[in-house]
C-alpha cells in the first residue's frame, strides 16, 4: 500500500487520499474494478481518521453527484447545439447518457471526495499519526 504524503490538498483530492494526513487511501480498489469501485475504508489506514463523520454523511455526495450530472448534461447539450445543426432529441440523449454512464464511477468517487474534503470540515494536520 502506497502511503506517500501528497504536498497539496488538491493532489490529495485528485488521488482520493485522506484530507487529514494526505497519505491514506480512501477507496480500497481501483475505479476500473466494476464490482468493487464502491468500497472504501471506514478509517484512514495511516492516521485513523473516521471518514464517515456521522451516519448518512455521504448522502450529501448524492446531491453533489446530481449537480455534476446536470452540469455535464448542460455542457454537452450546449456543445451539441453549437456544433451540430439542430440535432434530434435522440442525439442529445445518446451523448449525454453515454458520457454520464461511462463516467459514473468517477462521478461517484469524486462526489464523495468533494463531500469529504470540502464539506466535512476535516483539516490537514502534518503531525497526524495512527491512533492505536
Amino acid at each position: 500500500m502506497c502511503n506517500k504524503q501528497e504536498n497539496s490538498s488538491l493532489m490529495a483530492f485528485i488521488k482520493c487520499k485522506c484530507p487529514q494526513c494526505r497519505s491514506g487511501k480512501f477507496f480500497t480498489h481501483s475505479f476500473y474494478n466494476p464490482t468493487k469501485f464502491l468500497h472504501f475504508n471506514e478509517h484512514c489506514p495511516v492516521c485513523g481518521l473516521k471518514f464517515e463523520k456521522e451516519t448518512g454523511f455521504f448522502w450529501s455526495a448524492m446531491y453533489i453527484s446530481y449537480g455534476i450530472n446536470v452540469a455535464i448534461g448542460v455542457i454537452v447539450g450546449v456543445l451539441l447545439n453549437l456544433f451540430l445543426d439542430d440535432p434530434s432529441v435522440n442525439t442529445y440523449l445518446f451523448w449525454i447518457l453515454g458520457i454520464v454512464i461511462l463516467g459514473s464511477t468517477l462521478i461517484f468517487r469524486y462526489s464523495r471526495m468533494i463531500a469529504l474534503h470540502f464539506v466535512s470540515g476535516y483539516k490537514y494536520d502534518k503531525n497526524a499519526v495512527k491512533k492505536q
